[in-house]
């Protein structure tokens, strides 16, 4: 019984850092596009496609990061 016991905490414990080291990528990513968005010049309508482009997968990406933490069995404050 304890070695299940020992088994089922180090299983939750191995998926809370994976999902913890995912959410990770996904904020530095997100951070990423962030500031390649910010560098556009949105006065030219090619920046403004950029712009709008990178805004969609900024919104992708946190999206996927928020379903993630709802998944995630123990999320730190």
């Amino acid at each position: 019984m304890a070695d299940e016991t020992k088994k089922v905490l180090l299983d939750v414990e191995i998926k809370a850092t994976e999902a913890l080291k995912e959410l990770a990528q996904l904020k530095i990513k997100s951070d990423e596009l962030k500031k390649a968005q910010n560098q556009l010049d949105t006065t030219t309508e090619e920046g403004r496609l950029k712009y709008e482009a990178l805004g969609q997968q900024i919104k992708a990406l946190n999206a996927t990061a928020n379903e993630r933490q709802k998944r995630t069995p123990i999320c730190p404050d």
